[in-house]
């Protein structure tokens, strides 16, 4: 699990934070910037906010900018039988998906006066509408960007996460002043708690560090950026680099005097459809760690498996007209 843990605060505890924080900028004058992606925690957040809307009598609009999540609130109102009990009780009277609140957002609307809620994908900030609202909107202290779940390294989603940066960049051309609002829950110290319990509490293993620890060390966690050379003293410094397994991973060399040394986990050294190729320097090594997932040269190429797929699909398709793909 990605959240398995209890030491953040309850649900109830971060919908209130969330709740009061989009009030507060909305009641000011300012535009809220949810990045987020088209399925499953934007609905759940429009709900959060249709409620709360209704409550509080709030006039202000509401918009999403996906066309994919207008089509997946469609499927969400058809298959009501998959949702939670609350939903289903009060589907008699008013199907939970029926926004009243909430508008279709025009990309001409992002200059406009005015306060506003935008859900707009993608989540990690990595591009797409939702980074171009962000360039806009970004500038002023009046607006909010809030980040409701989990951010690659190395998207500017990230970057927000990892502290409070006052300018940030874009690409190697373009820097951007931050002095919108951008509260956020960090996932690093939930993914410690989380293996500290399994190793503790469930295997009975010595602790090496307790919750307190936990909380401390975060204090003092730093964000870099790829390619940014830290020296943690005069023997040992680090440096990361863009590993092109998926979107923000990375390998890391670091010299610890005379020795220098890469640690990757999955990396790919050729580029993707999506993706680009691993960006790491002509480096002089004593020793390479890799740890990964897919390590063997006993498989099929690539392109080999990608025929084999297609053809399956085509041979499939030639019989029934529907194919259901489950990936992550």
């Amino acid at each position: 699990s990605t959240y398995a843990t209890t030491i953040r605060d309850s649900k109830y505890g971060r919908e209130r934070e969330f709740l009061k924080a989009v009030h507060k900028c909305v009641a000011g004058g300012g535009k809220v910037l949810i990045p987020t992606f088209a399925l499953g925690r934007a609905q759940e957040l429009c709900i959060l906010l249709e409620d709360y809307w209704e409550r509080m009598n709030l006039k202000i609009p509401i918009y999403f900018s996906s066309g994919l999540t207008m089509q997946a609130n469609m499927y969400y109102k058809m298959l009501i039988s998959w949702t939670s009990q609350k939903v289903k009780d009060t589907y008699s009277t008013h199907n939970a998906f029926d926004f009243k609140h909430v508008l279709n957002f025009d990309r001409s609307m992002i200059a406009a006066p005015g306060p506003c809620v935008l859900f707009a994908t993608p989540g990690w900030l990595s591009g797409g509408f939702s980074l171009e609202v962000f360039k806009q909107w970004a500038p002023s202290e009046m607006n909010l960007v809030t980040l409701p779940g989990y951010c690659a390294a190395g998207t500017i989603g990230h970057k927000l996460m990892s502290g409070k940066p006052t300018k940030i960049d874009l690409d190697k051309n373009t820097q951007l002043d931050v002095r919108c609002q951008y509260p956020t829950k960090a996932l690093a110290p939930l993914m410690l708690e989380d293996y500290r319990k399994v190793m503790v509490e469930r295997r009975g293993e010595e602790e090496q560090f307790s919750s307190e620890h936990i909380v401390e060390c975060m204090k003092k966690v730093i964000a870099v950026d790829l390619k940014q050379t830290v020296h943690v003293d005069k023997d040992l410094q680090i440096r990361a680099y863009y590993a092109g397994h998926v979107l923000g991973a990375a390998m890391f060399y670091a010299k610890v005097g005379d020795t220098a040394m890469v640690y990757t986990g999955d990396y790919n050294m050729t580029p993707d459809r999506h993706l680009g190729a691993a960006q790491i320097d002509r480096l002089q090594l004593d020793l390479l760690i890799s740890e990964s997932t897919y390590a063997t040269t006993i498989r099929d190429s690539k392109y080999g498996r990608e025929r084999e797929f297609l053809k399956a699909v085509w041979n499939i398709n030639t019989i029934i007209s529907q194919i259901f793909l489950y990936f992550y």
